[in-house]
């Protein structure tokens, strides 16, 4: 859809998303003037979706880094259209990789990819620092990370962690 208040619409429409009904892309074609698609991103996000989505936008719409920032997962330059394909296959991916994730193994992610070590994790979440390794381990298994920085990569390219810009 072209229109982002009739994808808003759609996305609202009754019964509404859940968990297993939720899309795994949103393909949003942000057309000028005007900051419309940053304000249809927040819109999405407002409403507990969390699939990836993905900004398909002409230069003048501005920077990539404003729908980034704002939540996007990619952005695409009209001129660019054989990049969408990998965009929406990679955010698919990934999208798909953290919903088999429990809500454990989420946390764990988030707090790694935040730079906590394995006996501060356990300290947090009161549990054995054994037992954050084994989540650790598991995650790394799931996602198919060989490293945690591969890890904390995978928390910033799914939105688990949000990186802070520049102070």
């Amino acid at each position: 859809m072209s229109d982002p208040q009739r994808a808003l619409a759609f996305l609202r429409k009754d019964p509404p998303f859940t968990e297993a009904r939720t899309p795994d892309v949103i393909v949003l074609a942000v057309n000028p003037p005007g900051n419309s698609g940053r304000v249809t991103l927040e819109q999405i996000h407002q409403l507990s979706l969390h699939p990836p989505v993905i900004i398909l936008a002409e230069p003048e719409n501005g920077p990539a880094s404003l729908y980034l920032n704002a939540g996007a997962s990619d952005y695409v330059v009209n001129d660019h259209l054989a990049k969408l394909g990998q965009a929406v296959e990679t955010a698919a991916r990934s999208h798909a990789l953290l919903r088999r994730l429990t809500p454990r193994q989420i946390e764990i992610l988030r707090l790694v990819a935040q730079g906590l070590g394995t006996r501060a994790i356990a300290a947090r979440l009161e549990i054995s620092h054994k037992t954050v390794e084994t989540h650790r381990a598991d995650l790394m298994q799931r996602l198919g990370a060989k490293t945690v920085p591969e890890l904390v990569h995978f928390a910033i390219r799914t939105k688990v962690v949000e990186i802070d810009g520049p102070q």
